[in-house]
């Protein structure tokens, strides 16, 4: 790529070519760079602005069906210290945001050029281990202890006893899960009511 300073008429050709690429690119695709172009007026910090080729560059985007990145670190990607806009941007097809749903876009400093360079980190979504949580309450509830058995008793295929054992609990607590969603279902908040309810009645 050869970057060099563009006229209106240069741009709407750059904007007129980037519609050209739908066609070629794959479903899974990302724009990122400098546009020269602003989206909308709160992009420039101040009121000296062509709408025309602002709703030229809308168009455009929206014409390829594509998702603006969220941007972190600042406002404005280019200054020359009389006007600030932010030029420099990323887009995104959506099978790319489903691919890589988590990623970040960074502004970064520079010391040599007047553009925020941008760090873009792909990442997926991670799925966080919520644990098992047990409620004391469920060993009071019909059904309880025959799951446990039932899970705990379980052939287990392994020699090492602590292999076993982290099995045989594994089991076990997923049987649990499985149980109180059907046992005791939505019932949480009336548990929780129930509570609130008992330390009102502890405290009068």
């Amino acid at each position: 790529m050869v970057y060099r300073p563009q006229g209106d008429k240069e741009k709407v050709q750059f904007l007129s070519e980037l519609r050209t690429i739908k066609s070629l690119v794959g479903d899974k695709w990302l724009l990122l760079g400098d546009f020269n172009l602003i989206l909308q007026a709160s992009d420039k910090s101040n009121d000296n602005l062509n709408r025309r080729l602002m709703g030229e560059f809308r168009s455009t985007i929206n014409f390829l069906e594509l998702k603006e990145l969220n941007l972190r670190g600042r406002k404005y990607t280019w200054s020359n210290d009389t006007t600030q806009t932010r030029i420099d941007r990323a887009f995104c097809s959506t099978e790319w945001d489903l691919m890589l749903p988590a990623s970040l876009l960074q502004a970064l400093s520079s010391l040599v050029s007047d553009h925020s360079p941008l760090l873009l980190v792909g990442a997926t979504a991670s799925n966080t281990y919520r644990g098992f949580r047990f409620e004391a309450f469920w060993p009071k509830i019909p059904g309880y202890q025959e799951v446990v058995q039932h899970a705990w008793t379980q052939p287990v295929n392994v020699f090492n006893p602590f292999l076993r054992l982290h099995i045989k609990l594994t089991r076990t607590a997923k049987a649990l899960r499985l149980w109180a969603r059907k046992a005791v279902g939505n019932n949480k908040l009336l548990l929780c009511a129930a509570r609130q309810l008992i330390a009102i009645l502890d405290v009068e």
